[in-house]
């Protein structure tokens, strides 16, 4: 596997102990899980999957998962999770019920071929991406016709916005915190990302969690408040 080091490496995923990382799931993807059973998902992508919290519980459900991060040591972390519950293979072509790639979100097709995927699921991950309409078009294209998708964006009624505000903008409601990138999206933004002629929005809704201190990186609790968008290919 060719490895990509970024500024996550040093930021956020410099610690080996799979403990010092949260391993919970995101409750508004537990909250879909049956709604996705219930359509017949099968194959899903978790788009940054970092140490894996969401990749082991979508496991645990029975689904079959694709695991990308543009982080190699978050994948490291992660192939030790999920290779707790079974092997792993780097194979498409090959029967197995996870597989994990290093790779930009904005390089999917570089690993997926067109109409493969049942769902593309991604977790904090697009807050942190300047030209998310770029990372959705690969969704898009990667999913079949009647995928889904279920992504979050954080608001300006986040709990980091007061202090990630302070630092260089790079945008509209765009920062850079420690070498990364903090996108804040009110709900019309979001809704502009999954134009009418390619997706129909089933749910937008605002969605509030809390998260522990991050090893490395924002070392307190801290509540975020996100927009949860679930939208379907046509």
């Amino acid at each position: 596997m060719t490895t990509i080091k970024n500024a996550w490496d040093t930021k956020h995923y410099r610690f080996n102990d799979l403990g010092a990382y949260d391993l919970t799931p995101a409750s508004f993807l537990v909250d879909k899980v049956p709604f996705f059973k219930s359509k017949g998902v099968k194959r899903v992508l978790d788009a940054g999957c970092g140490q894996g919290r969401n990749c082991a519980y979508l496991l645990d459900q029975e689904f079959q998962i694709y695991g990308v991060d543009s982080s190699s040591s978050a994948l490291l972390l992660c192939e030790r999770l999920m290779d707790s519950k079974c092997r792993p293979s780097r194979d498409l072509s090959q029967p197995s019920r996870y597989h994990l790639y290093n790779y930009r979100l904005e390089e999917l097709d570089h690993i997926f071929a067109p109409d493969s995927l049942d769902a593309v699921v991604s977790v904090t991950v697009l807050t942190h991406i300047l030209d998310a309409e770029k990372v959705i078009h690969q969704f898009y294209r990667a999913l079949k016709v009647g995928g889904y998708v279920l992504a979050d964006f954080a608001n300006p009624k986040d709990s980091t916005y007061r202090y990630i505000s302070k630092g260089e903008r790079i945008g509209n409601n765009a920062f850079l915190e420690e070498g990364t990138t903090v996108v804040y999206r009110n709900k019309r933004e979001v809704k502009s990302l999954f134009p009418r002629d390619k997706w129909e929005i089933l749910e937008l809704s605002p969605v509030k969690f809390t998260e522990p201190p991050h090893p490395g990186s924002r070392p307190f609790e801290h509540e975020h408040c996100s927009y949860a968008m679930l939208a379907r290919k046509k």
